[in-house]
């Protein structure tokens, strides 16, 4: 699955949790607005993908919209998660 950046501030993840929190400087340096990037896996809601400094990571959803889905992966998701945008 493709997604293009929509946003790419304003979130972190403090490590050892799984909640997301506002911050001013989150995402910034590591993802370009605008930008096409390949989903590698879905963990909880959150894509997994290579960021901009090379780093696997795990992203919110909201972060991204969904640009190129096989129809696989969108009967997957609807299904599992009720989440394509």
């Amino acid at each position: 699955m493709k997604v293009k950046c929509i946003q790419n501030g304003g979130m972190v993840q403090p490590e050892g949790t799984d909640q997301w929190i506002e911050e001013p400087h989150g995402l910034g340096g590591s993802l370009t607005i605008g930008k096409i990037y390949e989903v590698l896996e879905i963990e909880g809601g959150d894509y997994r993908l290579v960021d901009d400094e090379g780093e696997d990571y795990l992203y919110p959803a909201s972060l991204f919209e969904v640009v190129e889905i096989s129809s696989l992966e969108r009967r997957l998701l609807e299904g599992e998660t009720g989440m394509v945008r």
